[in-house]
């Protein structure tokens, strides 16, 4: 794990986050760090989902690489985007 990062916030965004914090019962540090592990997560999934997306995109517009599913029996022209 590398070192800290540190964030400004303003006077108001701080105390919403302090409060927040709070709420769940953790300090400042733990709760963003819940919230941008969880972002970052959330990111990884969404490139992974683009990335099949992408793929699906080709195998159904590519001729040879359609032909070449429907020769080994897989159903990539039935995958939805």
């Amino acid at each position: 794990m590398k070192g800290p990062v540190s964030v400004r916030l303003s006077d108001k965004e701080r105390a919403t986050i302090e409060a927040a914090a709070r709420a769940r019962g953790l300090g400042i540090s733990a709760f963003i760090r819940e919230i941008v592990e969880g972002e970052a997560r959330r990111l990884r999934r969404e490139a992974i989902r683009d990335e099949g997306r992408r793929l699906v995109d080709h195998l159904t517009a590519d001729e040879e690489a359609a032909a070449y599913y429907d020769d080994a029996d897989l159903p990539a022209r039935e995958v939805a985007p």
